[in-house]
């Protein structure tokens, strides 16, 4: 089994107004690879007076001075010069919770990577009293870095705003704000995120929320130089995989079995380069066996962890050669013959480290 990838979170700015907080239909990013949907520059909006339309992730309006942002290889830079405040903030909530039980459980998949966890808190805006868009709040842990998804509701959180019997700059446990914001009207989440403040800066890679999994750096490929080979072409120049925007010196791994599902090479390959890229060339070793061969191709870390690397990677078949027209029958035949003998064999042209299997 796969477990999804969990790490850290960060803290809360103010938003403006309630009446300004109106939000727009959200739309998907530009790429989806796997579980995952990677988020660009393009792909983001800018809170002005009202959270921007067409988008679901956006930079917030921070009550102080905004502090930069960039988005690099190694993920979203935020702060990165300690200028100002930054927030980001996802206006696509899927679902709203029912109930008190169900939100906790909801904020229990909050989930970030991060180069630091200490430099961000969550923060999670709302409507205390969704029916009538009252009562806006911003709700976020009374602490920096990741919250504990198998009991949320035990931790200390604060509410930015009056709301209920709370006045601003409350603290409480999660489950007891739940309660009260599920005491009258329910809530209307209008989104999820986290805040950096003007002394820090944080290189964000992705964040968890339910269902979604939002990542963001670029948007990560695999390619195969060829899906049909025949034997001569397997045995001589073979297959060459390739891959770019991986995580940088991240570990390259590839697994390829036989049309028998016997495993033939299961070797870790290196790393990534520092831009991401990687190349792999696999020769296949003489005699070869004609059918269809399944690629395993990944990072064996935080893409296959997370379900964006998919496994297997994909197929390539090996063909039979054509035979030459000699007008012998017999001679025909037993080329046809000589040509589906194979026994196992692989060559790789880079390898380090064996491994027998992965679960």
């Amino acid at each position: 089994m796969k477990s999804s990838k969990t790490v850290a979170v960060s803290l809360a700015a103010l938003l403006a107004a309630a009446g300004a907080l109106m939000t727009a239909a959200p739309a998907m990013a530009s790429t989806v690879v796997g579980d995952g949907t990677f988020y660009g520059a393009s792909d983001f909006g800018v809170e002005t007076s009202s959270y921007p339309s067409g988008v679901d992730w956006f930079f917030g309006d921070a009550a102080g001075t905004d502090g930069p942002h960039a988005f690099t290889i190694d993920g979203l830079e935020l702060n990165g010069d300690a200028s100002g405040d930054v927030q980001i903030l996802n206006q696509n909530v899927g679902p709203q919770p029912a109930d008190a039980v169900e939100f906790i459980g909801l904020v229990g998949t909050l989930a970030v990577a991060s180069d630091d966890a200490t430099k961000w808190t969550y923060q999670i805006p709302m409507f205390a009293e969704g029916t009538t868009d009252s009562d806006f709040t911003t709700l976020r842990p009374n602490f920096t870095g990741n919250i504990d998804s198998g009991n949320p509701g035990a931790e200390t959180w604060v509410t930015s705003q009056a709301f209920g019997s709370y006045a601003a700059g409350a603290t409480d446990t999660l489950a007891n704000f739940a309660t009260a914001i599920f005491a009258g009207e329910a809530p209307r989440l209008l989104g999820y995120g986290l805040w950096v403040g003007a002394a820090d800066t944080a290189v964000i890679q992705a964040i968890h929320w339910g269902d979604a999994a939002n990542y963001f750096l670029p948007a990560p490929t695999r390619a195969i130089s060829a899906t049909t080979l025949t034997v001569d072409e397997a045995a001589a120049t073979g297959i060459t995989l390739t891959g770019t925007n991986w995580i940088p010196n991240s570990n390259v791994y590839v697994h390829i079995e036989d049309p028998d599902g016997d495993s033939i090479l299961i070797p870790a390959t290196g790393t990534a380069d520092a831009a991401g890229n990687v190349s792999v060339t696999v020769i296949l070793a003489e005699p070869v066996k004609i059918g269809t061969y399944t690629v395993t191709f990944d990072d064996d870390d935080f893409y296959f962890d997370s379900d964006v690397f998919g496994d297997p990677f994909t197929t390539f078949e090996v063909t039979a050669p054509e035979l030459a027209e000699t007008g012998a029958p017999e001679a025909g035949a037993l080329l046809g013959l000589a040509g589906l003998l194979a026994i196992i064999g692989a060559a790789l042209v880079i390898g380090t480290r064996i491994r027998l299997s992965r679960s």
